[in-house]
């Protein structure tokens, strides 16, 4: 970064400090911002962006945003075609909890397709919650199945390879993690000694 853009983003930091001294009294004396703050805020916004910009590939950061709102219900729905025709079979990790692939795999879809209905209804903030509450605890007992049986995954390997692709390398060495712990050697002795 050059002098001239520290320099840059000093006089932001300091005109952001006074913004937010002045918002403080101003709640404090629960009013209203005034019109004044109007120009303010929007020469910090605009600023930050244009030097973000600078710094960043707008593009590639917008596409990968893009890719994260924007649900992608034919890749999640191949997924579930890809895993029903693997026969998963029940799996018991416990005495009280069994795994019944063919249930989860309804639900899933059932769960896919009341979302696909509601995406244009609701946030895409709201829509991910919801995936990742519901279909990503389905998809991971599914694949708990499929580990345990040592069913081939692979064709959901390459599915999800293409997904992959715009993710940062950092996203990808959080998921490489989360991925090995679940399917170490450790981890299927625990899941089959339960």
């Amino acid at each position: 970064m050059s002098q001239s853009e520290h320099l840059h983003i000093s006089l932001l930091d300091s005109k952001l400090g006074r913004l937010e001294a002045r918002l403080a009294r101003i709640a404090d004396m629960n009013e209203m911002p005034p019109a004044l703050l109007k120009p303010d805020l929007e020469y910090v916004v605009t600023e930050l962006i244009r030097l973000a910009s600078a710094q960043f590939n707008i593009a590639s950061l917008d596409r990968r945003l893009a890719a994260t709102l924007n649900v992608d219900f034919d890749a999640l729905e191949n997924a579930v075609t890809l895993l029903t025709a693997k026969s998963l079979k029940p799996n018991q990790i416990h005495e009280q909890w069994t795994i019944n692939p063919e249930d989860l795999l309804d639900r899933l879809s059932s769960a896919l397709k009341r979302l696909k209905a509601q995406k244009n209804a609701i946030t895409p903030f709201a829509l991910n919650v919801q995936l990742e509450l519901a279909v990503d605890s389905y998809f991971n007992e599914l694949l708990i199945c499929a580990a345990a049986g040592e069913i081939d995954v692979r064709d959901i390997v390459s599915l999800l390879g293409k997904k992959l692709q715009l993710a940062t390398d950092d996203e990808i060495s959080g998921l490489w993690g989360r991925l090995t712990r679940e399917f170490s050697e450790e981890r299927l002795i625990e899941v089959h000694s339960r």
